[in-house]
């Protein structure tokens, strides 16, 4: 099966919850935009879900993609686990202080890796294809960190 995602990007958008303009769609009261634009590709806004843990809702989580995409599978596995350098160069991203309102993009670019931005500002580049499929695998995979979130990130509930 011809995957879409080989040659084009897909993107994370992670909010935390609380404060949003009343436009468009709006998930746990953030708003989520219809488009996302990344390395001047037009992205489409495949799903979007809240983050819950014990009756908290952590964050809204969104999913963008070339063409309209129901296999997490698909998503993942599009361009093992990645080695720990990868992984504490990601984290260092969220040791500084998260507010209410903040939005984190995770942007996977063919050939260059994650990009990681904090409220549209680029706090670093990490990984490969195989650091994206161990990244985007923590929502999309067969055993995600929430299976609700997962359904509507992929347009499925």
């Amino acid at each position: 099966m011809e995957n879409a995602f080989l040659a084009g990007f897909a993107s994370l958008m992670l909010a935390a919850t609380l404060s949003a303009p009343a436009l468009a769609l709006t998930v746990g009261g953030v708003y989520v935009p219809d488009t996302y634009t990344a390395n001047s590709t037009e992205l489409q806004l495949n799903g979007a879900g809240t983050r819950s843990k014990f009756f908290i809702d952590l964050y809204v989580g969104s999913l963008y993609v070339p063409k309209a995409e129901h296999d997490g599978n698909a998503v993942v596995d599009a361009d093992e686990p990645s080695i720990q350098s990868e992984i504490d160069q990601f984290m260092s991203v969220f040791k500084e202080e998260i507010k209410a309102g903040d939005v984190f993009d995770l942007v996977y670019v063919p050939g260059e890796g994650v990009k990681v931005f904090k409220n549209s500002e680029q706090k670093g580049t990490v990984g490969d294809l195989k650091f994206k499929k161990a990244l985007f695998g923590i929502w999309l995979s067969d055993e995600p960190a929430q299976k609700s979130l997962k359904k509507k990130m992929l347009g499925q509930g």
